[in-house]
């Protein structure tokens, strides 16, 4: 399998302009298998409150608004491209009030403290450099409310390297183990950690972690 070029890399990391387009119209059909599995991990009930930091397409959004009719869904994105297909996606649940998608990233979510139940975070953390992946993770869990859940999938670091090269120009490499105690560090109690194989992924992992109640 050949490497991902540096440019595209780059896109997926933040989308732009007409590549930007492609991208996300890619990422739509190539995360559902992932997204799917998140969302499976997820208590649905009334009232539920979710936020998908890096919701790129809003693939997520769309599936969580089939699942969840009194409630509120954030999806939050740095691209601009993103957040429009993602709330073009989304229209009939946007306008109802159900979906909202608003531009952010971490360190600095556009997010109220202890103002949802449920954060989800899919394929992002490998953006994320090691020196700056506390305040990321700390953010997350800032905005998590009291015995809230954040549910992660990353890709495993080889399947990853095999994906992007070893470089770290653009991806940072993450072993499960790091990553692990990265969200201990900040707080988060892990609850479970399951492998999935995927066609576009290879492997990767989903982490469901709490956060502890002060």
């Amino acid at each position: 399998m050949s490497v991902v070029p540096i440019d595209v890399q780059e896109q997926l990391r933040l989308p732009e302009g007409e590549a930007g387009e492609k991208i996300g119209k890619a990422l739509l059909e190539m995360n559902k298998e992932v997204i799917e599995a998140v969302i499976a991990k997820i208590d649905i009930h009334p009232g539920l409150r979710v936020v998908d930091v890096g919701c790129g397409p809003g693939y997520s959004l769309q599936k969580l608004s089939e699942l969840i009719k009194d409630g509120e869904i954030i999806g939050v994105d740095p691209s601009e491209v993103m957040v429009r297909q993602a709330r073009f996606l989304n229209q009939v649940a946007c306008e109802s009030g159900l979906v909202k998608v608003i531009p952010g990233a971490t360190p600095d979510l556009p997010l109220e403290d202890e103002s949802v139940d449920y954060v989800l975070l899919n394929n992002v953390i490998f953006f994320w450099p090691s020196e700056d992946l506390s305040n990321h993770l700390s953010d997350l869990y800032r905005v998590l409310d009291r015995q809230g859940f954040l549910v992660l999938y990353i890709i495993d670091k080889q399947s990853l390297a095999t994906l992007v090269g070893d470089s770290e120009d653009v991806f940072n490499l993450y072993e499960l183990d790091e990553t692990l105690q990265a969200l201990e560090d900040v707080g988060f109690v892990m609850k479970k950690t399951e492998v999935l194989q995927t066609e576009s992924d290879g492997t990767g992992y989903v982490i469901t972690a709490e956060k502890q109640e002060n």
